[in-house]
């Protein structure tokens, strides 16, 4: 069964393997992918890749999607930690029991949406302030690549970036 998913994404400076990798690895099983962003038009990453966004975030809906992937990168605090567009998507995709998915720092911001209370989860944390963000938001974290709890899932860099995808894939074609 074909799923649809949506990419969150920053409009500059996201992480372009951490988006690029998982993007491929679920359109080539078939699944449909939106890209969102903060604003419509064309994103840059910080590597100089560029992607479409096609929709803004404040236009999700959890009821037209089966899962949302948040993308990590420099441009992710800003665009999107403490944005409460995304924190009440978040929230509506987890009340549905729906797949969520974020890289990098992107899991601060499930932190920030109080889903990961008692949930195992991962960040990028080059200095170990951001495994600190996570527990601060009760989370459990994990030093892991990737970390699956429910449907949550949870990566800590563009290392992690295919491992993540078939994660993604695997929780798709499972639910």
């Amino acid at each position: 069964m074909i799923k649809k998913i949506v990419m969150v994404i920053a409009p500059v400076d996201y992480q372009d393997y951490e988006f690029s990798i998982p993007y491929e690895i679920i359109i080539n099983r078939g699944h449909d992918v939106v890209i969102a962003s903060t604003k419509k038009g064309l994103c840059k990453g910080k590597f100089q890749s560029t992607v479409q966004a096609t929709m803004t975030i404040n236009k999700i809906n959890e009821n037209c999607f089966d899962g949302l992937v948040l993308v990590g990168g420099s441009g992710c605090p800003k665009a999107y930690f403490n944005n409460p567009d995304i924190i009440k998507i978040i929230r509506d995709f987890n009340e549905t029991g729906k797949l969520l998915a974020a890289i990098c720092i992107a899991p601060i911001v499930f932190s920030q949406s109080k889903i990961l209370a008692g949930k195992k989860a991962t960040v990028w944390n080059e200095d170990g302030s951001w495994s600190r963000v996570l527990e601060e938001g009760g989370a459990k974290y994990v030093n892991q690549k990737v970390v699956v709890d429910g449907n949550i899932i949870t990566a800590n860099g563009p290392d992690a970036a295919k491992e993540f995808a078939n994660k993604i894939i695997d929780y798709l074609e499972k639910n």
